[in-house]
């Protein structure tokens, strides 16, 4: 069974991907790529039994951007 994120879950997945991204940099010079930053969210939500359920709260409450 899956979970929406709290905020405390938000701030350590948050907290793993910085880290994900210093060891990247600090191994290989580099940053991830979109692609594997996304599979560690993957893998951080898969291994903590939570979903994501990112931007839809923004799309019930229409666009955060300033119409134009």
């Amino acid at each position: 069974m899956t979970r929406p994120l709290d905020v405390e879950a938000r701030a350590e997945l948050l907290c793993f991907l910085v880290a994900g991204q210093l060891f990247a940099f600090a191994r290989e010079g580099v940053w991830l790529r979109t692609d594997h930053l996304i599979e560690l969210a993957q893998i951080w939500l898969a291994s903590n039994g939570a979903e994501w359920t990112g931007w839809t709260g923004w799309s019930a409450r229409g666009s955060p951007y300033p119409s134009t």
